[in-house]
């Protein structure tokens, strides 16, 4: 079964393959669990990725378990929130140089 199929980020191409292998990277191995944990965080979307993070970060020797199925990041950051941004402000750009010529500029011809 190919892992790269079964994640939601299409198309495949090489951008897309790079993100993967930053949030799902295919040579992970998950480690042997711990008997038991102080804090386990299921989904390492926005909310949970904070939550591990920050009980990480106060070196208080807890034992933090972070499960995710699928993407770290969640859909906030790479399905939704985040692609649908970068779209909304190329298209502002875009109509901004479309829009410049009153102003004296010319852009080129694209």
């Amino acid at each position: 079964m190919n892992i790269l199929n079964e994640l939601a980020v299409q198309p495949l191409d090489k951008y897309n393959q790079t993100l993967i292998a930053q949030v799902h990277p295919l040579d992970w191995v998950n480690p042997e669990p711990a008997p038991m944990y102080d804090l386990v965080v299921i989904g390492a979307g926005t909310a949970g990725l904070v939550v591990a993070a920050g009980a990480a970060g106060l070196n208080l020797g807890l034992k933090i378990a972070l499960i995710e199925k699928s993407l770290m990041g969640g859909d906030c950051l790479n399905l939704g929130c985040v692609p649908s941004k970068t779209l909304i402000q190329s298209s502002r750009v875009a109509a901004t140089i479309r829009d410049a010529q009153p102003f004296g500029i010319r852009p080129p011809n694209l």
